[in-house]
């Protein structure tokens, strides 16, 4: 079985805008749009690249958990 997508890993991060950055331009991941509203809110900021998510949380704000 081959591994064809990744939906949604939690990343905890110490600068997010930096991480957002870096994740950008090292492999191309771009903001989810679809998930602002959520950021707004408190939410993760969600990165997409194809078929594969990342949701970055501010490391001061949010105890890393199990989810």
């Amino acid at each position: 079985m081959m591994l064809d997508a990744i939906d949604y890993v939690h990343v905890y991060v110490e600068d997010l805008p930096a991480a957002a950055q870096w994740y950008q331009q090292l492999l191309g991941f771009q903001h989810d749009e679809a998930f602002a509203d959520w950021y707004a809110q408190g939410g993760p900021y969600v990165i997409r690249s194809g078929a594969a998510s990342l949701s970055l949380f501010q490391r001061s704000a949010v105890t890393p958990g199990n989810t």
